[in-house]
C-alpha cells in the first residue's frame, strides 16, 4: 500500500494511536433506545455518565428506560495490549454511582447482538461484559469498528422479531446471542418501563472516537479530490 493510500486509510478510519487513549468522561446528551436514536460518542472515552428516568418526557421518547450509545472499538494493539471492556461496578469517576441493578448490552453495527450481563458477579448487582463470552457461544471479537453499546435495568432484555436476543442461563455469564431471535438486529425491549432505573456510569477500555459525520464527508471530498490529481499526473 503506498504511503499516500495508508495515510488516507489511517485518518479515514479515524486512527487513534495508544498514547492518545486516556480519553474524558462522556456525559449522556439524548441516548435513545435503537441504532437508529444512539448517541454517538465523537471523542475517546474511559467514561459514559448519565440516567434512565423512567416515564419523563426527553426530546422525542417518552421513555427513558434504555439508553443506548454508538462507540468505536479499536484494536487491542491500540490499546496497549488492552481490549474492550465496559463495566458498571468500578466507580472511579468523583461522584460517580450505580444506584441500580444494571444490565449491559453490545450490537454489531447492523443492531445484531453480541454480549450482555446482567450481574458481574454473586452479590454485585452490576454488570460487565467483554470478549470473548463466557456461555457456549464463546463470541469472539468481530474486530475494530463501530459498535452500539446499550444500559437497561434489571430484567429489561433487548428483543428482535424473532424473540429473545439473549438466553441468560446464569445471570452471572456475559452471555452471547444465543436466544431464539439472537441471528436477528434489536427493535424492542422487554420490559417496556418496568425495570429499574438511575443514574450509571460506565467504564470504558479501548473505545476511540467515532467520526462525525461531516467530519466524514469533509475527509471522502478530500480524498476523491487528492485522487483525481493523482489520476491527472499520472
Amino acid at each position: 500500500m503506498s504511503r499516500f493510500k495508508l495515510t488516507a486509510f489511517t485518518i479515514l478510519m479515524g486512527f487513534v494511536p495508544a498514547g492518545a487513549l486516556a480519553g474524558p468522561i462522556w456525559p449522556e446528551g439524548a441516548a435513545g433506545r435503537f441504532p437508529s436514536s444512539a448517541e454517538p460518542v465523537t471523542v475517546p472515552v474511559t467514561h459514559i455518565t448519565g440516567a434512565l428516568t423512567g416515564s419523563l418526557f426527553r426530546g422525542v421518547e417518552a421513555n427513558d428506560f434504555e439508553d443506548m450509545y454508538q462507540i468505536r472499538i479499536l484494536d487491542e494493539r491500540d490499546c496497549g495490549g488492552k481490549g474492550f471492556t465496559a463495566n458498571t461496578t468500578w466507580m472511579v469517576v468523583p461522584g460517580g454511582i450505580n444506584d441500580f441493578n444494571t444490565q449491559l448490552w453490545l450490537f454489531d453495527a447492523s443492531g445484531r447482538g453480541l454480549l450482555g450481563n446482567d450481574d458481574a458477579g454473586p452479590g454485585v448487582p452490576q454488570s460487565f461484559i467483554s470478549f470473548p463470552a463466557n456461555d457456549l457461544t464463546l463470541q469472539p471479537f468481530p474486530g475494530p469498528g463501530i459498535y452500539y453499546l446499550a444500559i437497561t435495568g434489571f430484567n429489561d432484555d433487548p428483543l428482535s422479531a424473532g424473540g429473545q436476543i439473549f438466553n441468560q442461563a446464569s445471570p452471572f455469564e456475559i452471555s452471547g446471542p444465543d436466544g431464539p431471535g439472537g441471528l436477528l438486529p434489536i427493535n424492542n425491549w422487554s420490559a417496556n418501563g418496568s425495570s429499574d432505573i438511575g443514574l450509571y456510569d460506565i467504564q470504558l477500555e479501548c473505545v476511540g472516537a467515532v467520526p462525525e459525520p461531516a467530519t466524514c464527508s469533509i475527509i471522502l471530498a478530500g480524498l476523491g479530490i487528492a485522487l483525481a490529481r493523482r489520476r491527472r499526473l499520472a
